[in-house]
């Protein structure tokens, strides 16, 4: 079992077109449980999360805030979370 598919079980069930990043981004990001908890701490209508990834979390306050902006220093990781959300 790979680390991907123990802490994003959404992501591996999605299956098509899921694009992965490299295994150290993969190894630092949040797991859906744990994004899913941090979602639960959240309020308001607009969220950044400076730090953002491989998108986990951000993609669980989405489902809580209205507008979240994912902030990634890393370009090619930003482009694979871009992809992803649209998947």
């Amino acid at each position: 079992m790979t680390v991907g598919s123990s802490k994003q079980p959404l992501y591996i069930n999605t299956k098509e077109n899921i694009i992965y990043p490299s295994k150290i981004s993969l190894e630092q990001t949040s797991s859906e449980i744990t994004a899913i908890y941090k979602s639960s701490l959240v309020f308001g209508d607009s969220l950044i999360d400076l730090t953002g990834g491989f998108g986990v979390d951000d993609f669980f306050f989405s489902k809580a805030i209205k507008h979240v902006t994912h902030c990634e220093i890393d370009e090619e990781l930003s482009k694979i979370v871009t992809h992803n959300f649209r998947v």
